[in-house]
This record gives C-alpha cells, structure tokens and sequence, in this order.
C-alpha cells in the first residue's frame, strides 16, 4: 500500500514495473523457422498491474465524475454494454425512418407520417446527391471502417483491428 500511494503522490510508474518478459508461442501447423509462426505474450509483473489497475480505477472515477465522457461510447464504460450501442443505433435509424409531411389542404396544413419514399422537387437531385455521396464513398477509409450509402443515409462502421 505505501509502495502504490508514494507511486500516485510522485506521479511515477516504476520503470521496473513496466518490463515485460516476452514468451514465444509456436503456432498450431506452422513452420517452426518464420518468425511469424510464433505468437509473443508479455508477461508483466503483477504488482505492475495491480498499479496500473488502481491508476485506470482513479482516472476512470475522475472521468465519470465530472462528466468528461460522451454519451455516445459504449463499451469500455461500467453499464454501458454492446447491445445498449446496437440498440441505441437502431432507434437513431428508426426515428429517421419517422419523417413527416405536410400537405396544404383548404382546411389547413395537414401533418401526417411518412411511411415510404420521399416527394421529390428536383429532377436533378438524386443526381447531385450522388456526386456528393460517391466522394464520400470513395474516401480512403481505414481498414477497419465500413461504409455503405443508401439514397441519403450513410452507415459507418468502424471497428478494432484484429490482433
């Protein structure tokens, strides 16, 4: 406990704790002389990680408690699990699906919903549209990005590379 506390009063992490000893795993059906056939684990001390533990547990309780955190990342985040960001995003997409319309009548403006389609003012619009869309498209997007366009709604998608 003294060696963890004058660790968080001096803002140092002890060099010691950070060295890892590697350990090579060989890979099922590989050849045993690539390089790329193994593997490398890390092995750090532990007394390492339960610091960096206490230090993540601070910093997270500093975050959280002065709202420094956006509503909008899910996971990594104490009850904030994945299916509460898929469900999140399929309510976005629902409530776009919810557009209304307004029709002049004699008795006044009428608002109903939208269920399909869109009223069109242009002949050239979705043209247009798609100009600007393809540049979006076209973009150089990381590997691990996903992006698809239909009509005038775009789905990004980005997510961790692979280890």
């Amino acid at each position: 406990m003294e060696l963890f506390n004058t660790c968080l009063k001096l803002a140092k992490f002890p060099d010691p704790l950070e060295v890892g000893n590697i350990i090579l795993f060989h890979k099922h059906g590989k050849s045993k002389k690539e390089a790329s056939s193994y593997r490398p684990i890390s092995r750090l001390p532990t007394i390492g990680k339960i610091l960096e533990k206490l230090l993540t547990q601070r910093l997270n309780f500093h975050l959280e408690k002065n709202n420094r955190l956006s509503n909008l990342q899910y996971r990594f985040r104490e009850g904030r699990s994945t299916e509460m960001a898929i469900t999140k995003l399929l309510d976005t997409i629902h409530k776009a699906k919810n557009r209304k319309v307004i029709l002049n009548t004699c008795e006044g403006p009428a608002i109903r919903d939208q269920k399909q389609g869109c009223p069109q003012g242009s002949c050239s619009g979705s043209a247009l549209w798609n100009l600007v869309a393809n540049e979006i498209l076209q973009e150089n997007w990381p590997i691990n990005t996903s992006i698809q366009a239909f009509a005038d709604d775009f789905v990004l998608v980005s997510f961790p590379c692979p280890d």
